[in-house]
Formats: C-alpha cells, sequence, structure tokens
C-alpha cells in the first residue's frame, strides 16, 4: 500500500507514531550507520525489517515446486501482512509514504530522521537499512557486430559446454521456465520472440510474463517507466535473455537452451537499480502478477532466475543490510526456484565477489575464455555473510567475448561474468527438460552441475585454500558440462559408442578402446573379435595373429543395455609396415609467426590412400597435453585422434592417426596448449608422394599454416601381405560358435547360399591342419585339439581369415 502527502503533512504527523517498547538510544543499533549522514528534516527511502520473518523450512518436505512455491508464498503473505499490521496503520494515521513486501518481511518507508527513530525503537522491528544502490554487472567488453551476419554454427560457449550435443539428445529446455532479472529486454527480437511465454505466435498478452519494478525515478530511462511492455535498456538484459535461449531459426544459434520460454523483471533504472527494486522483483518472480499487481500465481513461477547485478562494499553493501537480500533468495529456494547470480567482473584479486553471490543460497558463477582458461575479470573468492567464509564461485562458464542478441534486432559481443551466467542458468533448463522431476530441486540441479564440471585447478590461493583443491576460489568445482550433467540425471539406455586409438598393424596390434557410450553407463562387456572379451570401460587389448576382427561393445546401466558392432575395425597384416614419407612445411622458418592456441583452427588435405599419419613436428609454447584429431571435415566427425603430451620447444611426437581415402579431410588441435602457426610463408599444396596432399588452412588467408610440419606419412598395409587391407579382395565371415567344440558352421555374409568356399585351418605354428570345400552355413565337424587356430576362407578372387578356438 502507498500513501502520498506533502512533506510538510508528513512532518506534521510523524510525531504521532507510536515507540512500542523501547527508549533511549538502544534504537540506534538497528541503523544502518550510513542513514545518520542524513539530515533531520531530509525525506529519505529507507528499509523496516520486521522482526519475525517467516520459516519457511518446511518447503523442503514438499515434493513438487508446485507445493513448494504455493506453500511459500501463503507462508510469507500471511507473516507480513500480520506482523505488519500495527505499524503500517501507524504509518497510513500519519500519511507517511509506504510499500510493504512479504518476499522479505519488510516496508520501504519515505520519512525523515525523526520518523526513523520512532520506527527504529519499536519492538517488532528487527532493523533500519539503508535503501542502497545496487548496479548490473556491466561487461568489461562490447564489440557491437556490425556486419549482423548469421553464422554458420553454434556459437563457441554454447559448444564449450556441450549444450549442442545435449540438443542431440532432443532436449532443448521444452516445458521450462527461466527468468531473467535485469535492465529490460527487447522482447520482439527475433532470436528471442518466439520463446517470450507473453506472446502466442501472433499477439502479445505480457500479464504474468513482465514485471516493471521501476515505477519512477529521477533518471530517464529509454523505455520510460512502468512499462507495459518488455523494453530493452541498454542491451544488456537482452544478451543475458538471449544466451540463456536465444534462436532466431535462421543461423544465429545463440542460445544454451532453445526451446525455454522466459519472463523478465526489470530491476534497474539505467543500470542501477536499490534494495527495493530488486526485493520486489523478487517477490513476483515468486508469483508473477498481471500487469495491475492483481493475481498472482506462485504456479507461473520460473525454474531458475538469472541475475546478473551485484553490489560491492563500496557501493553501499554491507553486513547490515545482507541479510535482506539474503532472506528473498533463501525464500526462492525454498519455493524450489534457482538463483543464478553471476559473480562480479572485479578480479584477479582475492575475496572481489559481492551481493548477492556471496551468499550460500547464490549459484554464483565465474567467467571462462574459449581457451578454457579463467576470466582475469571474473571474481574471485572467498566469499563471507552471516560469519561464514565459503569457496566461491561455485561453478564457471563462458563469459569472455559472447555474441547474443542486442536491443533493435542486432546482435553484439560482451564479455563478463554477466555472459557467464546465462549460460548456467540455460543448463539449468536443458537438465529440468532431460528429467523433469527434478523441477523445484535446487539442491539436486546444483550438485549435479558442480559434480559433472571439467575440473579447473588455478595457482592462485585465496583465503587459504590452495587453487589446486577442488573446489577452488577461481574456479569454484570448475567449468560446466552440461552433457555431462544430462547424461547423469537422464533415465534412459545407453546409447553404445566407443573409439580405438588404431586399427591397422603388422603382424601384432595392441589397441586402447574408450567407451563413449552416452546416459552413464555402469558395465560393460567388450567382444574384440577375437575370442577375447573384456568388463573394463576402458580396456586395452592385443591382437597376436594377422586377421581382420570386428569388434563389439555392450553397454549396460539401470535402465537397460545396448551394443554396437564395429565390422572389420580392426586389422592386421604380415610383415613390416610400409615405408614411411615425408611432407608438408619443414619446419616453422618458412615465415613469420607465433604461438597460438585456437582450436579451431588446423590445415585441410586430401587423402588420396588409406593412410597413417605415424608422426609430426610441432613446436609448443609450454608442456602440456594436447589432442590431436583427424575430421572428415572442418567441424564434421572425427575420424581418428590422439592425446600427446608435449614439452616446451620443437618435437616430434608419434600420433598413428588412420585415415581412410578422402578429400578435404582436416586436422587440428584440441586443447590450450600453445602451438606455433605461420601468418606468412606456406606454398600450397604440399604433396606427399602420392599419399597425401595439405591443401590449405582456414584462415581465409593463404598465408597461413597451422601447428603440423614435417608429416610422416604411410600407407596402410604391410610388406608381407598382398591386398590384406583392400577391400575388394576382403571376405568377411563368422564361425558360429565360437570357441567350440569342433563342430561349428562358416556364415559369409557376401556368399550366396550354397556356394562353396575353400576352408583351410592353420596351428598357431603355420601347419595346415584341415582342408575342405564347405558352403555357407554348411555345418563342419572337424577333429582337432584343444587349442587356438586360425581359418582361412578363399574363393579364388577373395578371402578372410578368422581366430579358431576349440575347447
Amino acid at each position: 500500500m502507498r500513501k502520498s502527502m506533502s512533506a510538510l503533512f508528513v512532518l506534521g504527523m510523524v510525531i504521532s507514531l507510536s515507540s512500542v517498547g523501547q527508549t533511549s538510544d538502544l534504537w540506534k543499533s538497528k541503523v544502518d550507520q550510513s542513514l545518520f549522514s542524513q539530515t533531520t528534516a531530509e525525506q529519505i527511502p529507507f528499509m523496516v525489517v520486521m522482526k519475525e520473518q517467516a520459516d519457511v523450512s518446511g518447503a523442503y518436505q514438499l515434493k513438487t515446486k508446485e507445493e513448494k512455491g504455493a506453500y511459500v508464498y501463503h507462508l510469507l503473505k500471511e507473516t507480513a501482512e500480520r506482523s505488519q499490521q500495527a505499524l503500517r496503520k501507524e504509518l497510513d494515521d500519519a500519511g507517511i509514504t509506504y510499500q510493504s513486501f512479504f518476499m522479505v518481511n519488510t516496508i520501504l518507508v519515505h520519512g525523515n530522521m525523526e520518523t526513523l527513530e520512532k520506527i527504529a525503537s519499536r519492538a517488532d522491528v528487527q532493523a533500519v537499512v539503508e535503501n542502497m544502490e545496487l548496479a548490473n554487472h556491466k561487461p568489461v567488453e562490447e564489440i557491437p557486430d556490425v556486419s549482423n551476419k548469421s553464422p554458420n554454427a553454434v556459437e563457441w560457449g554454447i559448444s564449450m559446454i556441450n549444450a549442442d550435443d545435449v540438443w542431440a539428445l532432443g532436449y532443448k529446455g521444452q516445458n521450462v521456465v527461466v527468468g531473467g532479472a535485469d535492465v529490460g529486454v527487447d522482447w520482439d527480437h527475433p532470436a528471442i520472440k518466439n520463446q517470450y511465454r507473453g506472446w502466442n505466435g501472433s499477439s502479445a498478452n505480457h500479464d504474468y510474463s513482465w514485471f516493471d519494478a521501476v515505477k519512477n525515478s529521477p533518471g530517464s530511462p529509454s523505455c520510460g517507466y512502468n512499462s507495459p511492455e518488455p523494453c530493452g535498456d541498454g542491451s544488456h538484459g537482452t544478451h543475458t535473455i538471449g544466451t540463456i535461449c536465444g534462436d532466431d531459426g535462421g543461423g544465429n544459434q545463440i542460445g544454451v537452451a532453445p526451446e525455454a520460454t522466459w519472463i523478465a523483471a526489470r530491476n534497474m533504472d539505467d543500470g542501477v537499480g536499490t534494495l527495493s527494486l530488486y526485493v520486489s522483483c523478487f517477490e513476483w518472480f515468486l508469483a508473477p502478477t498481471k500487469l495491475n499487481g492483481s493475481g498472482a500465481d506462485p504456479a507461473k513461477a520460473p525454474h531458475v532466475i538469472n541475475n546478473s547485478w551485484g553490489c560491492l562494499t563500496d557501493e553501499g553493501c554491507n553486513t547490515s543490510n545482507y541479510n535482506t537480500m539474503e532472506t528473498a533468495v533463501l525464500n526462492c529456494r525454498a519455493a524450489g526456484i534457482v538463483v543464478v547470480v553471476s559473480a562480479g567482473n572485479d578480479g584477479s584479486g582475492c575475496n572481489t565477489i559481492g551481493n548477492p553471490a556471496i551468499f550460500e543460497g547464490s549459484f554464483a558463477v565465474g567467467s571462462s575464455t574459449s581457451a578454457d582458461d579463467i576470466s582475469s575479470f571474473s571474481s574471485r573468492g572467498a566469499a563471507s555473510s552471516g560469519g561464514v567464509t565459503r569457496v566461491k564461485p561455485d561453478v564457471t562458464a563462458p563469459g569472455s567475448s559472447i555474441r547474443s542478441a542486442a536491443d533493435g534486432g542486432g546482435y553484439t559481443t560482451m564479455s563478463g561474468t554477466s555472459m557467464a551466467g546465462p549460460h548456467v542458468a540455460g543448463a539449468v533448463a536443458l537438465l529440468i527438460s532431460a528429467n523433469p522431476s527434478l523441477a523445484g530441486q535446487v539442491d539436486s540441479i546444483e550438485a549435479v552441475l558442480k559434480r559433472t564440471a571439467v575440473r579447473k585447478t588455478s595457482s592462485q590461493t585465496c583465503s587459504g585454500t590452495p587453487g589446486s583443491s577442488i573446489p577452488n576460489n577461481t574456479w569454484g568445482w570448475g567449468r560446466i558440462n552440461i552433457l555431462e550433467a544430462v547424461q547423469e540425471v537422464v533415465q534412459k539406455a545407453p546409447v553404445a559408442e566407443f573409439t580405438n586409438d588404431a586399427s591397422t598393424g603388422c603382424n601384432s596390434l595392441t589397441v586402447n578402446f574408450t567407451d563413449k557410450s552416452t546416459f552413464s553407463p555402469t558395465s560393460w562387456l567388450w567382444d574384440f573379435g577375437d575370442g577375447s572379451t573384456s568388463s573394463l570401460a576402458n580396456p586395452s587389448h592385443t591382437y597376436g595373429n594377422p586377421g581382420n576382427y570386428s569388434v563389439t561393445l555392450t553397454a549396460t546401466n539401470g535402465v537397460g543395455n545396448d551394443n554396437i558392432t564395429k565390422t572389420d575395425l580392426i586389422k592386421v597384416g604380415v610383415g613390416n609396415p610400409l615405408p614411411t614419407q615425408f611432407g608438408g612445411a619443414a619446419d616453422n622458418t618458412i615465415g613469420d609467426g607465433a604461438m597460438h592456441a585456437n582450436e579451431g583452427f588446423g590445415l585441410f588435405f586430401d587423402a588420396q590412400k588409406d593412410v597413417v599419419i605415424q608422426s609430426l613436428k610441432v613446436y609448443a609454447g609450454s608442456a602440456g597435453t594436447r589432442e590431436i584429431a583427424v575430421l572428415d571435415g572442418e567441424g564434421g566427425n572425427v575420424i581418428s585422434s590422439k592425446s600427446v603430451n608435449l614439452t616446451a620447444g620443437e618435437q616430434r611426437v608419434t600420433v598413428e592417426l588412420d585415415v581412410p581415402t578422402g578429400n578435404g579431410r582436416f586436422i587440428q588441435c584440441i586443447g590450450t596448449t600453445d602451438l606455433y602457426r605461420n601468418s606468412t610463408g606456406p606454398a600450397y599444396p604440399y604433396n606427399i608422394g602420392s599419399l597425401v596432399s595439405i591443401t590449405e588452412s582456414n584462415a581465409g588467408s593463404a598465408g597461413y599454416y597451422y601447428y603440423f610440419y614435417d608429416w610422416e606419412v604411410r600407407e596402410v598395409g604391410c610388406d608381407g601381405t598382398t591386398g590384406i587391407f583392400e577391400e575388394e579382395t576382403l571376405m568377411p565371415f563368422r564361425i558360429i560358435p565360437n570357441p567350440n567344440n569342433g563342430n561349428f558352421s562358416l556364415s559369409v555374409p557376401d556368399t550366396d547360399p550354397g556356394t562353396s568356399v575353400q576352408v583351410d585351418i592353420y596351428d598357431i605354428l603355420g601347419q595346415s591342419v584341415f582342408s575342405t570345400q564347405a558352403g555357407n552355413g554348411e555345418r563342419l565337424n572337424v577333429t582337432l585339439r584343444p587349442g587356438i587356430y586360425h581359418a582361412m576362407i578363399h574363393n579364388g578372387k577373395k578371402y578372410g581369415i578368422q581366430k579358431l578356438v576349440i575347447q
């Protein structure tokens, strides 16, 4: 309730306020010291915090978000109405302007020092605090996208946290509502209009989807006061909503959760708000209303609120008024709403995180770069409130050079923790869309984001916590990985997949297999195709005999299982590897250049035959681990990859990358260790015999040559084998069953039923022990001692070899 009267009338009536139960100077201990600098007659705004605050802990016993929200809303509302009744009556009687809140049991009063003293002297008043200003975390850098050109891929921050991989699983934020507390939003921006809850595709209704807390101010915001529709006031809010859920359907894939629905509240006037504005917005998010303030409905509350704003001590935030904001945050959590808060842009020093990111109930987010390093500006912990010091931030997300929506329908690039927080808010939306039972389960959501984050360390020690520990005060628990988080919470059977670090060899071959199955398998069964198996997640296996081997992985979790077979994946020939050839730029003296860490750049090449890239020369700026990968095209599927440990300086690294015949192959590095690249001097193409032709880099200029010098390449095959790797001479077949007792049948997929093939069986010394003609599917009965043999079939043109185990 508000009442407005002239200052003269207010002064004449204020002395009628009662002093309930307290006298002398005890009232001064309740008052924020900054308020004593005001003159006696000056009209000032201050927040009156009532002694009784609702205990909402009972909400944590409730199961659903809807139940939690209704419980918290009604309890807070009832507590405020009852406990404020006496004071509000006296304010009404005195004609004093005020605004009542229930989110925190407080009243914003406009009065002079005499009014303040009378109120502070009441026994039912806990404290009187300054209605201090709080500012948004303005970007440390903003670069307008003057070209307004649509990119051809998702933004780097989305890829960094693997959100696009979550989309591929079918989860894009469906049925999840996100809230944005900021300077406002340009709601009809093409990247976010269709995701706005107040838009049905043909008309707008802003009830329950928009709240403007800025009712009046001496400033002049671009969209006025008490705006009846979402409006942008400096692009900050439009940018953050864009990062949460933006997608214009035409190439601007800027949002982490492009099918989430957004609502928004304006809590700042030209980037600056007050304590009362922030509390009023939290109150509206708890139970959104119509534009006229009626019809509050906690069922329409968002699942997560993004808060890219904060207040440091030198802006007026102090321990006397922290509790008011922290209570609002904790009440949101109790209602099942995740409160994501940007850590701040005051790093790189320790103890630079401010209100409200310091609170235990706030999910504080630091900023990282495209190189997966911490942003220099990202505020560090530790954080203290309520007499407790805690490690902050909680997690970190991309925040440097983030491209997103701008007011007016365009796009711009900004840097700041304001850009990192929306990545996490969008990640929350993806989690809930993947597992709707997580809605309202704030602790569980935050725990899985922490648990699955990419662990990151720092050399910086803050408040006694070393940067080498997890969590630490630079990264928190690490940089979020939403794919890992979704796979942990989704309730589906695995989708089996694996990779191997080698596929061809001579005489024998050791292969390291890596499970890549989705949805968190708990057990594995590998069949290596030579009679051997393993139950390890990532086994190593040695093939000791020539042949072509199919590998099968069965992955299982508590829901079900899945298997994948890769036919003739491993090929082992006889003799020595074919000779290697060298080519490419011999070294980095071809021209100018420098160390570089961008993993998106590399070299295009054509593989004119099936080849193995055996080794490469690189120049590393420092020691570290990098993954060298060959893709079927820029931004395409990984064909082969190898993780290598580098030392600083020039070195040759063995990679053994198998590359099938094909044009437009692309080799690049994944990781953050600097490698040397030339910016002048290359002379494309570089032909390596008749095997490989290195054609260009992807830097857009013929003057660049990236990372990989003096390639060592060989053709797939062995000098003692004729055509063993050539598809046109290969006859795959299966022995059923295998192992067996000497009674088995042959399955030859490429041979018509009844067609005969020559069958020869050899012992481990290479001696022939059995020979016959047999038809496809014909059962054979051989009398051999238990042991390991090799069965060879051929029809005069094609042949195949398989291991035979007789028990």
